[in-house]
């Protein structure tokens, strides 16, 4: 592993309550500490990094302050944060005010989810249309992307989707990524190559350093992660795990013809 990306869930918390969402009514975050734990069990070669939740504005200093911790310890990589945007869409300058917050701590792409379910939770979508209208407007550096996951349904029940309907991919790895795998965290430091969390982790970053977790990454992660298998969330015990958090909305396998999800 010379390059890796890099996903760290800060909270479960959200302002929001979507139907389709895992970690809805969830109250856990991770602490400050736990934060500069994980960023010194890292290793060098991180490309990208990506700051969730749950609603990372739900814990907004603990927010702020990941950002400026990642951004010290690795100047080089590009950063990216996940919201879905109502803790500032209330008006033009507060917009741009978070923008500029965003941008001087290092955050160069902000993805803004924007879908029914959204809607459904709370949301005002045209209020969170405005933010990249604002934002392009003024021509802002920050770049705002919209995620619209109009055709998926809740979680558990993507396999009745129409066929054409399905995003034919795993989750953001892909095949040969074991030089550049992409890793997720949950709020209890757990490691997991799979966004969704459908697999075992592959340990604790709480606990363990990185290069140690990959290094003993066992065979089922590593056939998994090279696209040598085709896997299904079928057996007892995933199934058990897709119960506790949750099933991939679009759906349920891993295909061998996947690709990164920009």
């Amino acid at each position: 592993m010379k390059e890796y990306k890099f996903n760290i869930s800060i909270t479960e918390k959200c302002n929001l309550r979507c139907p389709h969402c895992y970690t809805r009514n969830k109250q856990g975050s991770l602490t400050m500490g736990e934060v500069d734990t994980i960023i010194g069990n890292l290793e060098d070669g991180l490309t990208r990094l990506k700051i969730e939740g749950g609603e990372p504005y739900s814990e907004r200093e603990l927010f702020y302050y990941a950002i400026q911790q990642f951004k010290q310890r690795f100047p080089e990589a590009e950063i990216r944060a996940n919201s879905n945007g109502v803790a500032f869409y209330k008006d033009k300058s507060t917009i741009i005010q978070e923008a500029d917050k965003l941008y001087s701590l290092g955050v160069r792409r902000l993805r803004i989810s924007l879908d029914k379910f959204h809607e459904d939770g709370g949301a005002d979508l045209e209020k969170v249309v405005s933010i990249q209208k604002v934002l392009k407007e003024i021509e802002h550096p920050l770049d705002v992307k919209y995620m619209s996951l109009t055709q998926a349904l809740a979680i558990g029940t993507a396999e009745d989707l129409p066929q054409e309907q399905k995003e034919i991919r795993n989750c953001m790895n892909n095949p040969g990524c074991l030089d550049n795998p992409y890793f997720f965290t949950d709020i209890k430091g757990n490691l997991y190559t799979c966004c969704w969390r459908l697999i075992p982790p592959i340990g604790n970053l709480l606990q363990s350093r990185l290069g140690d977790l990959y290094n003993n990454m066992n065979e089922m992660q590593r056939k998994l992660l090279s696209g040598e298998v085709r896997f299904l969330a079928t057996d007892p015990h995933l199934l058990k795990v897709a119960e506790d958090l949750g099933e991939c909305m679009l759906c349920k396998e891993v295909f061998r013809s996947c690709r990164e999800n920009e």
